[in-house]
């Protein structure tokens, strides 16, 4: 069974190549003055059909209902509640056994704001939820900031009119329009972000123990196997080209012929059922961890062997075949490294546009393949390459405790889609922070790993990681208690999971003389204000 499950693994690595279609909420805001120095803010979302939006709720055990949280900055002061401008059509779901509310194509919210300074700031905190018939997306969150009076134009109705269609809400000029930040869990971010996380992997990659002592190795059997150093370079450029190639075009392969054949419907639906079901982010996280244990030395996951003396047979071919045959065979051989990098890359890549894996992983490939050619241009490049070592286990282990950390984001996915509240904020941070302090103190030598080399001293190259890491600790901590985080909003759940949160209400800023607030929420839905918790 064991050996089953080692010889699949790098199939099902290989199968995690696709994509899924991006779907997003858009909100643009607008403000409207009302009279004297009373304004209204109104917040317009642009759902994607078929997509839908939950109304305001709440919904105990149910979907992910919309919240819109308003904090006033000095000179600002809120009057009311938020409005939904835009009827929501209600209905019976028979999922969630209860009666719901949402928004189809445009939905319209407002809260009216009194200025007791000239100019002024209102921030607004928004999370919502999108479904479709057949499945949910992840809930997603994002941030606007409202300048007032700036943009404003007299509004058409007061600010008490009941809620009506979208057709019939007022007219306004936007003061300010924002698009959400992608997430990354199923992986997500933008195409830049990809891309640049991408390379970093591919030259993570080339410093794996299977990977490095091949390079100086590789570029010394072309620059020795040839008639003339100039042929021997275009031969090493060709075995660069290969390594792209054969990361590549499988993936653009499979991509492709799963959207021709499919077609942009059905592709959609199968790659949204990939992002956002419970069956394929459980299979991903575990796939993480299994990729986890295999850097940190339990086993290492490697191609049927008689796939990898095959391969390497015909290595020793004449002319372009023999090039392509070496690229292949460094593939194979190297995969116990790359297997987890590339499998990592792939599934972080699944949220974008069905082109995202393709991009991302011609990123990884040039990053890793470049240093075969680029040695190969200057051969007196090698002599200044660092010698083999324990390092290279140490480069492993580290990506080992990246991999864990990353992995919990598919969890997550699953559990904020599916409301089982087994993985909330203040506990994915809690997992995060004891696996940051525990590769800090890897790199300081407390921990040591089955093939790790005895370290006689501490390098500076090691120092300086564990001061990142250490750092990056630090920075998390404060978040188990509220804090945004939000140099790291996109990789954490949402903050309406936090279970409880210091020095806010959802309704303003913490209040003055020292008084805290804490914020108790229930199956993910925010308190009204008579529920807060005021500390001494």
């Amino acid at each position: 069974m064991y050996k089953l499950i080692r010889t699949l693994l790098p199939v099902l690595a290989a199968m995690i190549a696709t994509t899924v279609s991006a779907q997003s909420v858009s909100w643009k805001s607008s403000v409207q003055h009302l009279d004297g120095q009373t304004y209204r803010i109104v917040l317009e979302a642009s759902i994607p059909a078929p997509w839908h939006m939950y109304d305001m709720g709440p919904y105990e055990g149910g979907p992910n209902a919309t919240t819109i949280t308003f904090t006033p900055g000095e000179g600002a002061v809120l009057e009311g509640g938020v409005e939904q401008l835009t009827r929501p059509e209600r209905h019976y779901d028979k999922t969630f056994g209860m009666e719901i509310g949402t928004f189809a194509r445009k939905a319209q919210f407002a809260q009216s704001v009194k200025l007791t300074a000239p100019q002024a700031t209102v921030k607004a905190e928004l999370a919502w939820m999108i479904c479709n018939d057949t499945s949910c997306l992840p809930p997603d969150d994002t941030e606007l900031t409202i300048t007032l009076p700036a943009g404003a134009t007299p509004a058409v109705q007061p600010a008490e009119t009941p809620a009506k269609e979208s057709a019939a809400a007022p007219e306004t000029v936007p003061a300010a329009e924002i698009a959400p930040a992608q997430k990354d869990a199923a992986g997500g971010g933008s195409l830049w972000g990809l891309i640049i996380e991408a390379i970093l992997w591919g030259f993570a990659a080339l410093l794996t123990p299977c990977v490095f002592p091949m390079v100086p190795m590789t570029v010394s059997f072309f620059m020795k196997g040839s008639g003339s150093p100039a042929l021997g370079r275009i031969r090493a450029g060709m075995y660069g080209f290969f390594i792209v190639a054969l990361y590549t075009l499988p993936i653009a392969a499979i991509i492709l012929i799963t959207r021709l054949v499919g077609g942009d419907a059905v592709t959609a639906d199968i790659f949204n059922w990939l992002a956002t079901h419970w069956l394929p982010n459980i299979l991903f996280f575990l796939v993480f961890m299994v990729f986890a244990a295999s850097f940190f030395g339990a086993f290492e996951i490697t191609m049927p062997s008689w796939m990898v003396n095959k391969t390497d047979s015909k290595a020793d071919s004449k002319g372009l075949a023999g090039i392509f045959f070496m690229a292949l065979t460094l593939v194979l051989v190297s995969f116990s490294c790359t297997g987890p990098i590339v499998g990592s890359v792939l599934i972080k890549s699944t949220a974008g546009e069905f082109w995202s894996p393709i991009v991302t992983m011609l990123a990884f490939s040039v990053a890793f393949a470049l240093p075969f050619t680029l040695f190969a241009f200057f051969p007196s490049m090698l002599k200044k390459l660092p010698k083999s070592g324990g390092w290279l286990n140490s480069v492993k282990v580290v990506l080992g405790f990246i991999e864990v950390a990353l992995g919990m984001k598919f969890l997550s996915v699953a559990d904020q889609t599916y409301h089982w509240g087994l993985l909330d904020r203040e506990i994915y941070l809690a997992v995060w922070i004891v696996t940051f302090s525990l590769l800090g103190l890897y790199l300081l030598g407390k921990i040591k790993f089955v093939h790790d080399s005895d370290m006689p001293y501490l390098g500076v190259g090691r120092l300086a990681l564990a001061i990142v890491t250490f750092s990056l600790v630090v920075y998390l901590v404060p978040g188990m208690w509220g804090a945004p985080l939000k140099g790291l909003s996109g990789y954490l759940p949402p903050l309406h999971t936090q279970d409880f949160v210091i020095g806010q209400d959802g309704s303003g800023p913490a209040p003055a003389g020292g008084e805290a607030r804490m914020l108790l929420t229930v199956d993910g839905q925010k308190p009204k204000h008579s529920d807060f918790l005021h500390l001494p």
